[in-house]
């Protein structure tokens, strides 16, 4: 399982500062790490099944990345917790 992450801050260190798209909390970071870790799909048949690449991102409007209701790259049981909603105005 692969994770690629945004840049790892804390939601109240960047209040007030201009939003940026690759934004990520880090205790959200951290529960997807324990996500993957306990991610179990050694037994798949398929080697895509197995291998997994997931983009892992505060939900923010207009993101950088196709995460979430679609289940593209979604990461099983991940829901960003920290989404950086004053900086969008709560439009999240």
């Amino acid at each position: 399982t692969a994770l690629r992450l945004g840049t790892l801050v804390l939601e109240e260190e960047v209040a007030g500062q201009s939003p940026d798209l690759m934004w990520l909390d880090l205790r959200d970071a951290a529960r997807a790490f324990a996500l993957a870790l306990n991610r179990e799909a050694s037994s798949e048949v398929y080697f895509r099944r197995r291998w997994a690449v997931h983009h892992i991102c505060a939900q923010i409007p207009n993101g950088k990345y196709l995460v979430g209701s679609n289940g593209w790259n979604a990461l099983e049981g991940f829901q960003s917790e920290h989404n950086f909603e004053a900086q969008w105005g709560g439009a999240v």
